[in-house]
C-alpha cells in the first residue's frame, strides 16, 4: 500500500501527484488564465439630513417629519422646541406607567420588603437611589 499524500511537515497535506501532472501538460508559453478582477463599488453615501446641516436656531418642527413614522425611537432637544417621533412617545408613556406600577405596588413597603424597580426605567432614564440587591 503507498500513500497518495506525500508530506514534509507534520500536519501539512500535499496535492496527490495527479493533479501536478495535469499542471505539467500545460504549455510554458501559454499563460495560466486569471480571473477577472471585479470592480469595485464604493457604496454611496448617505445624505445628510435637513437638520444637520441647518444652524439650531433655524430648525423647525418640520425638518424632523422625516423621522415621523421611523420604528426606532429618536428624540432631538433644542432651546425652542422639542421633537419626539411616535416610537419615542410609546417608549415614554411606556417608561411612565412601568413607574407608575412601580411606585404603585413599592407604596407602604418597608425597606426589606422592596421590590426592583422597572427594567425599562434603567436604561439611562431614571437613577435610582436604592436599589434592592437580589438575595442569590
Amino acid at each position: 500500500m503507498s500513500i497518495e499524500c506525500d508530506t514534509r511537515f507534520f500536519g501539512v497535506i500535499r496535492p496527490p501527484p495527479e493533479s501536478l501532472e495535469e499542471r505539467g501538460k500545460r504549455l510554458k508559453s501559454e499563460p495560466e488564465p486569471e480571473p477577472e478582477p471585479k470592480p469595485k463599488r464604493k457604496p454611496e453615501p448617505k445624505p445628510l439630513p435637513v437638520w444637520e446641516t441647518k444652524a439650531i436656531e433655524d430648525l423647525k418642527l418640520s425638518d424632523f417629519s422625516m423621522y415621523d413614522d421611523d420604528i426606532k425611537p429618536f428624540m432631538f432637544m433644542c432651546v425652542n422646541f422639542t421633537y419626539r417621533n411616535k416610537a419615542q412617545i410609546k417608549k415614554d408613556m411606556e417608561i411612565e406607567a412601568a413607574i407608575a406600577d412601580y411606585k404603585h405596588r413599592s407604596r407602604n413597603l418597608s425597606v426589606f420588603d422592596a421590590i426592583p424597580p422597572p427594567k425599562i426605567a434603567q436604561d439611562g432614564y431614571r437613577c435610582w437611589t436604592a436599589v434592592p440587591l437580589p438575595i442569590t
